[in-house]
């Protein structure tokens, strides 16, 4: 099979999308097709000129879905048909919808992402999805409803994205699909790792893990609060804070040793290996997100059999199966419930449990074997027929 693989961003970069375009690469040139990489595709000068352009409804308290344009989709349509008919693929693939939402479909088309554009609209906290003026909602709905109506196959990574491109984009069920990614870090750890790891885990000080970009969206003040608590409750903790440096009054309140870790390029084999020893050392990974379409760090703390906390939102749900291998906080659960709940899964028998769950979760959904079955399953339908089923 032959399969041309369109980007809009650079698929060798590990850090561009959280790492999930070269992650998707890797899985397709993993099924043993033949491939050709076209990308990117997105123009970066139009991508500044689109985004530079909403900055007076910004102002005025407007939100803007700049990538989703028809002006800069129709530009990344036009080089990816342009390429489909130079490489006469047998199937087009794309790791989002923007690539290929206007091209014409000259070949069956597949694309995977994390959410669709009725899933993020007035959910994620950032201008290009919130207060959304009619004009651009209705662009970002187009965009995506376009991609699912003609593309032979739409993966998404939860079951929360998938219900929603069902329900607001009224995609065909039968072209759906979920399949999740298994995480940055590329690192698979054995169950004798993970047990191995138990131990020193549970020795105080407990060791948290916070990871995110964003440390509003990935609940950075109240990961902080919840480990007060605990701390109260008599079980000493320290955080170790990867990707973002949390603000002055955030690290005034902790009752507890923050280490900030940074943001870490994923680009070198060397830091890659840093973050994932520093998962595997720690007790939990602690990651209250308001809004989350399935953050990738809950799939590679399953791998390293760590459970994980998570706020139940958006398709946390799918890598958290609560009380089993970690726990899903309620948006209006007080952080002291949430820590007393931690120290009593800190007892060894039960955190055994988990830990071993959650490995075992990932080795039957989130492994690259996993996926790479699902996927190429998928591949042949679309092949086959032009249709996904």
């Amino acid at each position: 099979m032959r399969i041309a693989f369109v980007s809009d961003v650079d698929p060798y970069d590990r850090a561009a999308f959280s790492g999930s375009n070269y992650q998707i690469l890797q899985i397709i040139l993993a099924t043993g097709a033949t491939v050709e990489v076209v990308g990117p595709v997105m123009d970066r000068f139009l991508l500044n000129v689109m985004r530079l352009s909403s900055i007076p409804y910004r102002l005025a308290g407007h939100g803007i879905a700049w990538p989703k344009h028809p002006f800069l989709l129709r530009n990344c349509a036009k080089k990816v048909d342009e390429a489909v008919r130079r490489i006469k693929p047998d199937v087009i693939f794309s790791p989002g919808s923007n690539a290929i939402a206007y091209t014409n479909f000259l070949k069956p088309t597949i694309f995977w992402s994390d959410a669709p554009f009725g899933a993020m609209m007035d959910y994620y906290p950032w201008p290009q999805f919130q207060k959304l003026v009619p004009e651009s909602r209705r662009y970002g709905i187009e965009a995506d409803t376009r991609a699912m109506r003609y593309s032979a196959a739409a993966i998404f990574r939860s079951n929360w994205a998938r219900d929603i491109a069902l329900e607001i984009h009224h995609a065909d069920p039968a072209r759906v699909h979920v399949v999740p990614l298994p995480g940055n870090l590329f690192r698979r750890w054995t169950l004798s790792e993970v047990q191995q790891a138990i131990p020193g885990r549970l020795k105080s000080p407990w060791k948290i893990f916070f990871s995110g970009v964003d440390w509003q969206r990935k609940g950075g003040d109240r990961a902080v609060a919840i480990l007060n608590e605990l701390v109260k409750l008599g079980q000493p903790c320290e955080f170790y804070v990867a990707g973002v440096t949390p603000p002055d009054r955030s690290l005034a309140l902790a009752q507890f040793p923050i280490h900030l870790v940074g943001r870490l390029s994923l680009n070198d084999p060397v830091k890659r290996e840093f973050l994932a020893k520093l998962l595997q050392e720690s007790t939990f990974l602690l990651v209250p997100s308001t809004a989350e379409a399935l953050g990738l760090v809950y799939c590679e703390a399953l791998g390293a059999g760590v459970p994980s906390l998570g706020t139940a939102t958006g398709g946390v749900p799918d890598a958290i199966i609560d009380g089993k291998t970690g726990f899903l906080i309620d948006p209006n659960e007080l952080p002291i419930v949430t820590a007393k709940r931690m120290l009593a899964a800190g007892q060894p028998g039960l955190y055994t449990e988990m830990a071993e769950a959650g490995w075992r979760q990932w080795v039957s959904r989130f492994a690259m074997k996993a996926v790479l079955g699902q996927l190429t399953h998928i591949l042949e339908k679309a092949d086959a027929s032009g249709h996904a089923s």
